[in-house]
């Protein structure tokens, strides 16, 4: 027998409604905790293999790194893929949520990754993640004060900041396709500005513009025979000497693109459906709702990927390069070398500012106290700006 009624903060605003309800009703079959069923490894990735269940609502996956949490999904399907790994050894964790809202206990595996060397290893092609499900709006916390703000998930964001080996390659083919910059990009901080790439090529490209930014993404965009983004009255943008570029138009397409700030901030705050054990963040965390279950976002004041505050310098330092560890050397360093935030992303903290949609800058750079840049900060700057602190990060539609 089902009763409902209906009330208010004052109380109950009518009587029962009954009735009566007759089976068969169908079982949702045998909570039983998920086993891995199979690891492969390739060079740079690990994917994990198990039987899927009716009994199961989702399935959230771990890898682990030297006791550390590094990457955390939630999947409705039986398998997952980890990419863009260095070389080491990992630890796979398994466990599903089942529809009654119980939950299993954990299958754990432990896994050797080997990475070959690749001159390519940052190439645009294999260091995007998704962030969040398609068409699917979330709430997350954005600003100084943490207000929850509707983003819509299901982009891309590049792992790394660009690299200056990217940056040449798909200069200097827009030069010959009818594609002008306004200025050649430098080799990190000691570069020569529009040189041929050296050994310190995965270093990022740094002074830059936004119109330059703009323009060499529809360039990429071009040279991949995908559909460049940014037009303005109806034409693609191709010279970023001209003062227009900064009324282009970011519209829907598979081309390469600059990250909004409110998709930046999403993708730097992300922690994952698993509430974090580690540090001031297990308790300072932040949870929305989504679903039946919650989200968990860092705090304003941490950087992305710590689980301390700004003010712990080791912290700060283990995730980023900021003037603290980088003065030594004074300049920005090879991209992808401290730790990744919960979706795998390098140096959103730290190495250089990076340019958004928005026209400001996010996450700090190298010649910054870490103090400067919490997670939350936004440097607002002049769009035909440049300065060897600057670079960014791509973002694509998912289409």
């Amino acid at each position: 027998t089902l009763e409902i009624a209906a009330f208010n903060r004052f109380g109950k605003l009518g009587p029962y409604v009954t009735r009566e309800v007759n089976g068969p009703f169908v079982s949702m079959g045998q909570k039983i905790d998920p086993k891995i069923k199979s690891v492969t490894t390739s060079p740079s990735s690990i994917t994990v293999g198990w039987d899927a269940a009716a009994a199961v609502d989702y399935y959230i996956v771990h890898l682990m790194q030297n006791g550390n949490r590094i990457r955390n999904e939630l999947t409705y399907s039986n398998s997952m893929t980890f990419s863009n790994l260095q070389s080491g050894k990992y630890t796979v964790r398994l466990y599903a949520s089942f529809k009654d809202f119980s939950g299993s206990n954990w299958d754990t595996r432990d896994i050797e990754v080997s990475v070959m060397p690749q001159e390519n290893k940052y190439s645009l092609e294999s260091y995007f993640v998704q962030v969040g499900k398609e068409n699917q709006y979330m709430n997350v916390p954005i600003g100084p004060e943490d207000t929850l703000t509707s983003v819509l998930g299901g982009f891309w964001i590049g792992t790394t900041e660009v690299a200056y080996h990217d940056w040449y390659n798909v200069r200097t083919w827009a030069e010959k396709n009818g594609y002008t910059f306004a200025n050649k990009g430098r080799e990190g901080h000691y570069g020569t500005d529009g040189a041929e790439p050296t050994s310190t090529r995965n270093e990022p490209v740094t002074t830059i513009s936004w119109r330059d930014m703009v323009v060499w993404s529809n360039a990429k965009s071009e040279q991949e025979k995908l559909t460049p983004v940014y037009v303005l009255n109806g034409r693609v943008l191709k010279n970023a000497t001209s003062a227009s570029v900064d009324h282009a138009i970011q519209r829907s397409a598979n081309g390469y693109r600059l990250p909004t700030n409110n998709e930046w901030e999403m993708a730097a705050r992300w922690l994952g459906t698993t509430a974090p054990t580690t540090g001031d963040l297990a308790k300072e965390r932040i949870a929305t709702p989504v679903g039946v279950t919650e989200h968990y976002w860092t705090p304003n004041n941490y950087a992305s990927g710590a689980v301390e505050n700004v003010n712990n310098a080791s912290e700060s330092s283990r995730v980023a390069w900021y003037w603290d560890n980088s003065s030594s050397s004074n300049g920005t360093k090879e991209v992808g070398k401290k730790a990744p935030n919960a979706l795998g992303m390098f140096d959103v903290s730290g190495n250089v500012w990076e340019w958004t949609y928005d026209k400001a800058l996010r996450g700090g750079g190298w010649s910054d106290v870490s103090t400067n840049w919490p997670v939350s900060y936004v440097h607002p700057y002049a769009p035909a700006s440049t300065y060897d602190v600057v670079g960014f990060r791509l973002s694509r539609t998912v289409n």
